[in-house]
């Protein structure tokens, strides 16, 4: 066996427990001394609108099962899955909350589309 590290790369469709999915190429990335399975979602476009590429890193315990595929097909069910980690919407309600002074502060510091 050898001791040289193997980098794992893999597209894959990873079901997480709360009966949600997300679709991506896995990798692996360690923080602050633990190791996360990292998911980089593809760039994507369905019915007119573009979803951006995003990346999420999940916890052992999260995941209930990993199927391997090949691009094509993580980036079909990355379409189909339509995985968003953060909302405009929710960010202009929480906006909305905040006393004005606060909410101009933030968006000063910010590039938040309000």
């Amino acid at each position: 066996m050898s001791a040289e590290r193997q980098d794992f790369k893999q597209w894959a469709i990873v079901e997480l427990f709360g009966h949600a999915r997300i679709a991506g190429l896995l990798t692996e990335q360690t923080i602050g001394g633990s190791s996360f399975v990292r998911v980089d979602v593809p760039e994507y476009v369905s019915e007119g609108q573009t979803f951006p590429a995003v990346t999420r890193l999940l916890g052992q315990a999260s995941i209930y099962g990993i199927t391997f595929v090949d691009e094509a097909t993580a980036t079909i069910a990355a379409r189909e899955i339509r995985y968003q980690p953060v909302s405009v919407w929710s960010l202009r309600r929480g906006l909305e909350g905040l006393p004005v002074d606060a909410r101009q502060r933030l968006l000063d510091e910010s590039e938040i589309p309000y």
